[in-house]
Order: C-alpha cells, then sequence, then structure tokens
C-alpha cells in the first residue's frame, strides 16, 4: 500500500473520531476535577464490561473481586454505648 493511500485512511478515520468527540454531551469531569452525577443518557450509553474488557482482564477482575470479600468475623461488633 503507498504512503498516500495509508494517510487517506488515517485522515478519514481521524475525521469520524473528531466528529464523535465533539458531540453536545456535557463532560464528565469539570475544570476543577470534578466528577458530575451520571444521568439515565450517560447510562444508556455504556456498554457492559464483558463486551468492552478482554476476556483475560475481565476474569482476573472477577477473581480479584472475590478475594477481596470480607470473611466471617472473628469477634461480633461491640455494642454501641447507652
Amino acid at each position: 500500500m503507498s504512503f498516500a493511500k495509508r494517510v487517506g485512511c488515517y485522515r478519514k478515520a481521524s475525521a469520524r473520531k473528531k466528529k464523535t468527540m465533539t458531540s453536545k454531551r456535557a463532560p464528565l469531569i469539570d475544570d476543577d476535577g470534578e466528577v458530575r452525577e451520571l444521568t439515565e443518557a450517560d447510562l444508556r450509553r455504556m456498554s457492559p464490561a464483558t463486551e468492552v474488557l478482554a476476556p483475560k482482564l475481565f476474569a482476573d477482575l472477577l477473581d480479584m473481586n472475590a478475594k477481596a470479600r470480607r470473611g466471617c468475623q472473628m469477634h461480633p461488633p461491640s455494642k454501641p454505648p447507652r
């Protein structure tokens, strides 16, 4: 493939990506670094982790989450003072 064809394909991809990046959605993070509350529209645009992550990474995250759970406690919680 010639250099001109590769550059042409890159320009088309960049134009498509630029179009999707300039949407009218509010950014998730403001100038101060604060994260805004997610709306129902934001949640509808999200994809399940099984579709986005590599299968090995998803399995590792599930395994890590299972190991991080707290087990049975040795002592019952103390009673609050009266």
